[in-house]
């Protein structure tokens, strides 16, 4: 492995951690002001697509690809959990496909990024 690419794996797995970080705020503290303060139809979804897309995309650039796969695991439990009194927040199925649809989309594009190196 050439050092640059050491260096953007190094990156990428630091990064990585930080961006869990967010995700978990995003998840189970942020408190959004709801539909009506959307910049578009179903912006939340985009928004979930991201909080685990994201986090993916450095886990698969930083060759971890078992974070990948166990954030797969995680979008819907993370949606059970949403669900509890304990962090009074809605539960639904279709943040949980949004977050799995950023997974796949974030490992589509490192394939894509792995064939033009």
């Amino acid at each position: 492995m050439p050092p640059s690419d050491s260096r953007l794996v190094r990156a990428c797995r630091a990064l990585l951690v930080l961006a869990l970080a967010l995700q978990t705020y995003l998840l189970y503290v942020f408190r959004s002001s709801g539909a009506e303060g959307e910049l578009f139809p179903h912006a939340d979804k985009v928004v979930h697509a991201c909080m685990f897309g994201g986090p993916a995309l450095l886990a698969l650039l930083g060759r971890w690809r078992w974070v990948a796969l166990m954030l797969a695991f995680y979008a819907p439990i993370s949606e059970l959990i949403q669900g509890t009194d304990v962090v009074e927040r809605d539960a639904d199925w279709r943040d949980a496909l949004a977050d799995v649809t950023g997974i796949i989309l974030a490992w589509g594009l490192t394939r894509l990024l792995r064939r033009r190196a």
